[in-house]
């Protein structure tokens, strides 16, 4: 709120200022549009911002459903003109026509479940070599697709987080997996303990059969760090996680197999889920993925209710633009507002013509 009525009082006091500054260059409706027009853009401007630090991304876990190749137009295409001479000897240009390399281009994609259409390469010419990842995907293979939202999280974290996360714990969490190679995406995060690969083609499958059902997105996480606070550390480090995210964190401590804790990060309100997955992993050993995978499987279908994002709009009063969007607001703001300004001192808009400028 402290930047927005900074952002307006500064808007209002260099339209003062550009009429000081150009004294009757300036007429009274020029004025008046200086006081208003910055102003209002200022907030709406404040307004896009603010929101637009809130967006965050989850990712849509499905399969893939069909591999498309076919024909488009031809993408490499320009405006070839001819120099035309009028009478006076003045050149222009003239017979202007679309050239183009080739009669069509080449484009191959892949079709998702989540109902998306993920394009691996296009405008190629024909004599183009098939895209290798287009080569390797196969109908029915998992895939996951990320998709912006709006995470009201974002606006008032303090509110929300557990404060006893430690900082030491902070530094050795990586950001939340994002997608790679176009669908691709680690399931499972190995921080200092070495885990079978089961472990990521168990989640992978267990995401595209639950993903569209129960709209979820299941990451684990295994540490090896004997502490059950290290959750609180995910908790704070990725704000829960994406809205539709289940984080499973599993302490596994150095020399040793046996899961010694586990503890459920997620902003679903599932209680159940929690205890379960906490009471059933600790029983198991980091080698046997099966069993775990199961438990996790079974729990999750049974047990998950996606927590709408929309029970978090309240949150929304609190947002703050991000800090490169501050500082590009007030540049904005000075900028515009004096350009303005000067620009009212060198025209007559609103044919006033008073003062000291003169109409031809």
């Amino acid at each position: 709120m402290l930047h927005i009525f900074a952002l307006v009082i500064i808007a209002i006091a260099l339209a003062f200022a550009s009429k000081k500054i150009w004294g009757q260059d300036i007429g009274v409706k020029e004025l008046v549009v200086l006081l208003i027009l910055p102003a209002l853009i200022m907030i709406g401007a404040f307004e896009y911002a603010k929101y637009d630090s809130l967006e965050s991304v989850e990712n849509w876990n499905g399969r893939i459903t069909e591999k498309t190749h076919g024909t488009q137009g031809c993408c490499h295409c320009r405006q070839v003109c001819d120099t035309c001479r009028d009478s006076k000897g003045n050149s222009s240009s003239c017979n202007c026509k679309t050239v183009c390399d080739h009669i069509f281009d080449y484009y191959w994609g892949l079709n998702v479940s989540t109902g998306d259409n993920l394009s691996v390469r296009t405008c190629e010419p024909f004599e183009s070599n098939e895209p290798e990842l287009w080569t390797r995907a196969v109908i029915g293979e998992p895939a996951s697709v990320p998709h912006t939202y709006t995470n009201y999280l974002k606006a008032d974290p303090d509110s929300l987080l557990v404060r006893g996360a430690q900082a030491r714990y902070l530094d050795m969490i990586p950001d939340f997996p994002h997608v790679y190679r176009l669908y691709h995406v680690n399931k499972v995060l190995a921080l200092g303990v070495e885990v079978d690969r089961v472990w990521q083609a168990g989640l992978e499958e267990m995401n595209a059969d639950l993903g569209a059902q129960k709209q979820v997105d299941v990451t684990v996480v295994v540490t090896k760090v004997n502490d059950p606070t290290f959750a609180d550390a995910v908790e704070t480090r990725w704000l829960y996680g994406p809205k539709n995210a289940i984080i499973i964190v599993l302490g596994v401590p150095e020399g040793q197999r046996q899961i010694q804790w586990a503890r459920v990060v997620t902003i679903s309100r599932v209680e159940e889920l929690k205890i379960e997955l906490r009471d059933g992993l600790m029983k198991l050993s980091i080698d046997e993925p099966e069993k775990a995978l199961a438990l996790i499987r079974q729990t999750v279908d049974a047990k998950f209710t996606r927590t709408h994002m929309s029970e978090f709009e309240y949150l929304a009063s609190a947002a703050t633009p991000s800090t490169g969007w501050l500082v590009f607001l007030y540049i904005l703001d000075i900028a515009g507002s004096l350009a303005l300004g000067y620009v009212f001192s060198q025209t007559d808009p609103f044919k006033e013509n008073w003062g000291r400028r003169s109409y031809y």
